[in-house]
């Protein structure tokens, strides 16, 4: 299954490289180099997965994923930041980036990240689908009590 991915950063030679890679991969890579470029395709397209970075020339990268959230909490998101300390990782777990890569990272970390995601994905799908079934099967109603 191939997973379609977004990659908000700032850096032109990030987002080429991980475009390149991860559609070496097997995914389907769109790119934005501002949070409002990031907005308009995430509204265009939703993808599976957001990789973003913290801090982009027009605003923050946890209210890309604040946004992110409130239009599908199923999608798998992955914040990158050269500026990596402790309290903004904790801020971005707290808001619910699903990982965090310090810059520079390596390029294994990265595809760890991005499989981790996509692994999650096909879990929530497949979860969702066992209580789809389950509901229909099991109505109220039929109980006795």
């Amino acid at each position: 299954m191939s997973h379609s991915i977004l990659v908000v950063d700032d850096e032109r030679a990030v987002r080429a490289s991980l475009k390149k890679v991860l559609t070496a991969e097997g995914f389907e890579v769109q790119t934005a180099e501002t949070l409002a470029a990031g907005r308009a395709a995430l509204a265009a397209s939703p993808p599976d997965v957001v990789i973003f970075d913290l801090r982009l020339p027009d605003g923050s990268g946890l209210d890309l994923l604040s946004e992110v959230r409130k239009l599908d909490s199923g999608i798998q998101t992955i914040l990158i930041t050269a500026y990596g300390d402790i309290q903004a990782a904790v801020g971005a777990m707290k808001a619910g980036a699903g990982d965090f890569l310090k810059k520079p990272y390596e390029l294994e970390e990265l595809l760890h990240a991005v499989h981790s995601a996509a692994r999650n994905l096909e879990r929530d799908t497949q979860l969702d689908g066992f209580r789809r079934r389950a509901l229909q099967r099991h109505h109220a109603d039929q109980m006795v009590g």
